[in-house]
């Protein structure tokens, strides 16, 4: 399961729309969808993939999938946004063991990993304008995310992740 604020951001055309409003209404049921599928489906692992824009984020999940596990993809360039959805999974998974565990066997919950697409601010450009129109994000914003990243490497163990690997797409 691929859970990603963006898949939000498409009207019933199929356009990509982004509007400040929409932006927020796409993160909320983001979440929302995220502590579902971690409360419910019982994945082995969850892998929140992050990365700058056109970073090759959907790419990599796409070439890497792996069975019962729960991926999300977003930017989060700074270290409280990626804690934050760190907290929402670990809530979610121990809700889950709250809810099901009768016989007070020992808590086992999936891993939970992140993984970072370490692109080049000039490689996403590229990327970037072989997006369609309505998807293409803005220069500014690619370098200001990686200006960003810059100076708040992610860190999966000092951030609370079990594991992390970052992935050089260049």
């Amino acid at each position: 399961m691929i859970i990603s604020p963006d898949n939000y951001l498409f009207d019933l055309d199929g356009k990509y729309r982004w509007t400040p409003k929409r932006v927020k209404a796409a993160w909320d049921r983001a979440r929302a969808d995220l502590s579902d599928a971690v409360r419910w489906s019982e994945p082995s692992k969850v892998i929140v993939v992050c990365g700058i824009p056109a970073s090759g984020k959907s790419t990599w999940i796409r070439e890497n999938r792996e069975p019962n596990t729960v991926y999300f993809d977003a930017c989060l360039d700074l270290p409280w946004k990626r804690e934050k959805i760190l907290r929402l999974i670990q809530n979610a998974a121990w809700d889950h063991y709250k809810a099901t565990n009768q016989d007070g066997r020992e808590h086992v919950g999936p891993r939970f990993e992140l993984v970072w697409c370490n692109t080049t601010p000039t490689r996403a450009h590229r990327w970037n304008e072989n997006r369609s129109k309505d998807r293409r994000v803005p220069r500014e914003i690619i370098d200001k995310m990686a200006s960003y990243f810059s100076a708040n490497r992610p860190n999966g163990k000092r951030e609370g992740f079990d594991a992390m690997k970052t992935v050089y797409r260049d």
